[in-house]
């Protein structure tokens, strides 16, 4: 027996999802119905995948080698040939056969079509835009009125593409079921599965009357008007998902996501980092010797103070515990609800001095030396 992980090209110390990763691409480049594809590639790596995705079996290959099928734990005393118990559920999302729901629509991948039940999970399309906002609206939280261009269900029909009052016939294509079996043959011989009927769409109905207004697709384009709540302690780059306010689907299918990006905009000399807020002051060097107070308006728009503490070195920040950004989830045990407000202080020397201050700089600095 050929060593499992160099069929996947893995080390023996890869994790699980990169033995996933392995056999999807590896799977989906040797499946003997794609062009160049290798029947009995396809059937070692699926053999290998078996093993090593499943963790008692792996641990079982791991410890006997070669002798894995003569020690009855684990694999039941049997080999692992053909697609025997084999799950195609583990490909849900990412590449090869992600998003198929089992057998038919794996094969359905290479065949063409798919399953109808997938038009239960189908959806319009999301839709991303960007909000820029201020640093005081996000440490507040605010309300913003957007608006956009995009597909939004037929306010004629209701979305549903058809004159209700008229009602529906059955689809004598599909005779109401929605989905068209056929049988192909493949590497496992003849093979029956089921794909959405092209003729009512999935509905497993034809309507007598098509919406005129939208021309039966149940959408038209508008612009579409929505309120966005922005959260206090919202951070730039970070973004807001409204579910149901994108793209309306065609035909009763449901609408997409709004996905908003936003930015916030900080004023000069302030930034933002996680929740804390750090901000630039520059303060004369008279005011540092004489430890006069400084002040100035918050983001949060209350006024902030500030004394010079003694032994103050310069380069120093000085940290205002609770007044920085608020946080937008609070911590189970009741953490602080704000971060911090860092304040960086920048002496401003001046650019010249009179004969009179050069003479008192003197004095001062013999007084001071004396302490």
């Amino acid at each position: 027996m050929d060593d499992y992980y160099k069929i996947l090209g893995v080390s023996r110390d890869a994790s699980d999802d990169d033995i996933k990763k392995a056999f999807r691409k590896l799977a989906h480049q040797h499946h003997p119905d794609k062009k160049g594809g290798d029947e009995k590639k396809f059937k070692e790596i699926n053999e290998a995948y078996q093993v090593l995705s499943n963790k008692e079996k792996r641990a079982q290959y791991d410890r006997f080698g070669k002798n894995y099928s003569q020690q009855g734990q684990g694999f039941g005393g049997q080999g692992f040939g053909g697609f025997e118990g084999f799950d195609f559920s583990q490909f849900s999302g990412g590449q090869g056969f992600g998003g198929f729901e089992g057998m038919e629509d794996i094969l359905g991948s290479f065949f063409g079509g798919g399953s109808s039940r997938t038009r239960k999970k189908r959806k319009g399309n999301d839709i991303g835009t960007n909000i820029s906002i201020s640093l005081q609206e996000a440490f507040h939280g605010i309300t913003k009125d957007i608006s956009f261009r995009t597909w939004v269900k037929c306010s004629h029909c209701e979305g549903k593409g058809y004159d209700a009052k008229e009602g529906v016939d059955t689809c004598k294509t599909c005779k109401g079921s929605g989905s068209i079996t056929e049988q192909r043959n493949s590497f496992l011989g003849p093979v029956a599965f089921s794909r959405e009927c092209s003729t009512c769409h999935g509905t497993g109905s034809i309507p007598k009357k098509p919406c005129t207004h939208c021309k039966g697709t149940g959408r038209v384009e508008e612009t579409k008007k929505v309120s966005v709540e922005i959260p206090a302690g919202i951070q730039n780059g970070n973004t807001l998902k409204m579910t149901g306010q994108g793209e309306a689907g065609e035909r009763g299918i449901p609408n997409g996501d709004l996905l908003i990006r936003i930015s916030v905009v900080h004023p000069h000399g302030v930034t933002v980092e996680g929740e804390h807020i750090i901000i630039k002051k520059e303060v004369p060097f008279s005011a540092i010797l004489r430890r006069k107070p400084i002040e100035w308006e918050h983001v949060s728009g209350k006024k902030i103070t500030i004394e010079i503490p003694h032994n103050f070195i310069l380069g120093e920040a000085i940290v205002i515990p609770g007044e920085g950004m608020p946080r937008m989830k609070t911590g189970a045990f009741g953490g602080k609800k704000h971060g911090d407000l860092i304040v960086q202080i920048e002496v401003k020397t001046p650019k010249k001095m009179s004969a009179r201050a050069k003479e008192l700089a003197d004095e001062l600095a013999k007084e001071l030396e004396k302490d």
